[in-house]
């Protein structure tokens, strides 16, 4: 086993003799489950996909584009959460399914300068050569 070595180094530092179950790491168990269950619904719901089909959420996030509300989907799926994540556009209307969904919603706020920043530099990476003021 190529790790045969590293395991034998860490076993002398440590005092700790390794369990060795190959595979032990990936329990295929009900939270296992769970969290690609809670994975898949974050990839199909994301960025205001299927809104009208919210009803399995166990959260929805709203907030303005650049809010991280994909990153926060996927740290909260990877804990068995199911979340949505819908962009707040100004002057457009809610999407279809937002106002009838009853469970939990959490709006994502973030400060208008750093915004602008972090969109200053999105366009900057877009459009190489070009300064944005």
């Amino acid at each position: 086993n190529i790790l045969d070595g590293t395991i034998h180094f860490l076993e002398q530092q440590t005092g700790i003799v390794a369990e060795r179950h190959p595979g032990g790491q990936y329990v295929m168990d009900n939270s296992y489950r769970r969290r690609i269950d809670a994975m898949q619904y974050v990839i199909s719901h994301d960025d205001g996909q299927k809104t009208t089909d919210l009803s399995k959420a166990d959260v929805v996030l709203v907030g303005v584009s650049r809010t991280s509300k994909t990153p926060t989907c996927f740290y909260l799926a990877n804990r068995g959460i199911r979340a949505a994540n819908i962009p707040l556009v100004p002057h457009a209307p809610l999407p279809v399914g937002l106002e009838d969904f009853r469970g939990l919603v959490v709006g994502l706020t973030i400060d208008p300068h750093t915004l602008l920043e972090i969109r200053r530099s999105r366009v900057g990476m877009m459009l190489p050569g070009r300064s944005i003021v």
